[in-house]
């Protein structure tokens, strides 16, 4: 796998991400075509340069979304 090529991919996917919105870890790592690959975007994340302005605070732990059942 071509890492340069992986975290271009992984970006283009979390800026399509639209504000209001979260996704997981591993859905990005799905929809990149790289489903056992959710730590990976972590690390692209992580190493993503700051002029990048990516919205990485809407990519979130699977473990942290909370499903609430309307009253």
């Amino acid at each position: 796998m071509d890492r340069e090529r992986f975290y271009r991919e992984i970006y283009d996917i979390v800026r399509a991400i639209p504000p209001g919105r979260v996704a997981t870890y591993g859905q990005i790592a799905s929809l990149a075509g790289r489903p056992l690959c959710s730590r990976m975007v972590g690390q692209a994340l992580h190493r993503a340069p700051a002029s990048s302005r990516l919205p990485c605070h809407r990519v979130v732990n699977l473990s942290l979304i909370h499903i609430s059942e309307p009253t």
